[in-house]
């Protein structure tokens, strides 16, 4: 009888150890987990990091510390530390109220900027969810609000939640009675109105017959790790990897099991990866004291998040360098697509995005109706992380409301917003008269040198060491008509472009006219010339006889020289064939 138990006993540590050879061989760890030291860790249980995207700022969980708001025997209070010049972490401190209270409290999500949190807790009992955004404010971080989403019902509170630095995407952990099996990963999209799509069940590739839970969206918005005890690992919840593979959310590669140096017979989660996709961040009882640590490991390419670009800004006063509120808006070339907005902070006028490689983008700022800021970035080629640097002193134009109201509803009246690079039903008028602008800086800095540069197109050459400066406050692009190939007629849509900007200029006996003439690439760049200026003084032409005066209205040809898209395609060819009007 002993014999046969031995057999057996030997028989399961065979196939122990067989599965767990194959668990460990698409992923391998050179390196072992670092303890991030007391400073952050202490006899208390730490959990849930999350980091700030740039890095500086690591935020988690801490229970049982009588420090906590309400006192030792909360349930978890969100602590942070930040980094310093030397790369050592400061001494955490609790965040405090308004933002941890009685009740389990831990950072799900952290925006690109790092000004809003996703945050999980109670707050009030007339909240039917546990799911809230607080935003920094000038002194500390806002009362958490809670976020609405549609038909969010589910079984079990405390579910456990993550969403993309834009704050469009949010995965969910929650238990529904459509669910796979106990909690599932569900999706759920920003609406227009700022309330949040119905979850959707992200399908059997992710979810199991059991959990799974703490999902983390990297950067990338395509990689994701959550723990589960559904998928094939090495005793109670396990960490995996999984790829999103189109843009429904709801189709992922099969998730791969991270290895035995993240995963153990006890309970793993928690796992996050900082911007650089360099280090995960982890919280790990495998120094055995019964008390979770978070610790830090460098990770293998093969389970890396895919490569992104953060853009780093500020946006101050020319004169006084006092920090300005720009609304900073950022789009698709690809797509041809608005993907998101943030806010450059009233503190020091600082903004941040992040931009995954594989697209092209153009970034503009703008208050007021009126563009101040803008830049095109080529991010194609997929390379490395990198980190850009776009400052700007700015000078604001003071124009009265009503005139911008009255101005900007003309502009609505423009038919031939197809003429433009950029558009969609949402963002047709609004990105009118911004994306002309982005090229033309782009342009300048690019091929004019300094001393070329006129007084109200004034723009220093970026540099390593200098930031752009722009003028542009006094301009307001409003259309484009586009032109057939090598020939003066524009089509019915331009004509009406054309008839509703002679409208704003008859009504507006202040404003003034700059016709830009345009063409593609095919050719030699001094026909091209030619051909644009022909172009801008025949549609100047047309505005003058229609009664306005001559002196209200200048024109000038570029050629080929300040695209709007890629002259790859007659598509492209086309909407670079085209005159632009700049009213100021």
């Amino acid at each position: 009888m002993k014999k046969k138990r031995y057999i057996l006993l030997l028989i399961i540590i065979v196939i122990e150890n067989l599965i767990f050879a194959q668990l460990d061989s698409s992923i391998i760890f050179n390196n072992k987990l670092k303890n991030l030291g007391n400073k952050i860790n202490s006899r208390y249980i730490e959990g849930e990091p999350k980091l700030s995207p740039d890095g500086k700022t690591i935020y988690f969980g801490r229970r049982g510390d009588p420090d906590n708001v309400k006192g030792q025997y909360s349930s978890s209070d969100i602590w942070y530390s930040k980094l310093n010049e030397k790369g050592e972490w400061s001494e955490a401190k609790n965040l405090g109220t308004p933002v941890n209270d009685k009740n389990f409290n831990i950072v799900a999500g952290i925006s690109a900027d790092g000004k809003s949190m996703l945050v999980t807790g109670s707050y009030s009992r007339k909240y039917n969810t546990d799911i809230f955004i607080t935003k920094k404010t000038v002194t500390d971080w806002s009362k958490p609000e809670p976020v609405k989403i549609d038909n969010f019902k589910h079984r079990i509170r405390n579910g456990t939640y993550s969403i993309t630095v834009d704050f469009r995407v949010m995965i969910l952990a929650i238990q529904k009675k459509d669910g796979v099996g106990k909690k599932d990963l569900y999706v759920s999209f920003l609406k227009k109105n700022g309330n949040w799509s119905s979850p959707q069940n992200m399908g059997i590739e992710i979810n199991t017959k059991k959990d799974e839970i703490y999902p983390i969206i990297a950067q990338d918005g395509l990689t994701l790790y959550f723990s589960s005890d559904g998928h094939k690992g090495y005793g109670d919840f396990d960490i995996f990897v999984s790829r999103r593979l189109d843009n429904t959310w709801l189709k992922w590669s099969k998730p791969i099991n991270m290895g035995k140096i993240i995963n153990s017979k006890r309970f793993d989660a928690d796992f996050t990866v900082d911007t650089k996709g360099e280090y995960a961040y982890i919280s790990s009882d495998s120094e055995f004291k019964n008390d979770f640590d978070i610790f830090r490991i460098k990770i293998p390419k093969s389970v890396k998040p895919k490569p992104v670009v953060l853009v780093v800004g500020k946006i101050v006063d020319k004169d006084s360098k006092e920090p300005i509120v720009l609304k900073i808006v950022y789009a698709d070339l690809d797509i041809k697509k608005v993907i998101g907005e943030v806010e450059s902070s009233p503190i020091d006028g600082e903004y941040k995005l992040i931009l995954p490689y594989g697209h092209n983008y153009y970034i503009y700022g703008e208050k007021n109706g009126f563009t101040y800021i803008s830049d095109t970035l080529y991010l194609k080629e997929t390379k490395e992380y990198k980190e850009i640097n776009r400052n700007a002193q700015i000078k604001l134009r003071k124009v009265e409301p009503i005139f911008i109201k009255e101005l900007r509803e003309e502009i609505r009246k423009i038919d031939s917003v197809e003429n433009i690079a950029i558009h969609n039903s949402k963002h047709k008028i609004d990105n009118l008269h911004k994306i002309d602008s982005l090229r033309r800086i782009d342009s300048l800095r690019r091929i004019v040198s300094k001393n070329e540069i006129t007084k109200k197109d004034s723009t220093e050459i970026q540099t390593k060491n200098k930031p752009y400066v722009t003028e542009l406050d006094e301009i307001i692009v409003v259309s484009s008509i586009s032109f057939s190939y090598s020939k003066l007629t524009i089509d019915q849509k331009s004509k009406q472009a054309l008839n509703n900007v002679i409208k704003i200029m008859k009504k507006n006996k202040k404003l003034n006219i700059i016709v830009e003439g345009h063409t593609d690439n095919i050719g030699l760049q001094s026909k091209n010339l030619l051909v644009s200026q022909k172009r801008a003084k025949y549609i100047a032409k047309l505005i003058i006889d229609s009664g306005i005066e001559q002196k209200r209205v200048n024109y000038k040809g570029y050629g080929g020289l300040r695209p709007i898209t890629f002259n790859k395609t007659e598509e492209g060819r086309q909407y670079n064939r085209r005159v632009e009007f700049k009213i100021f």
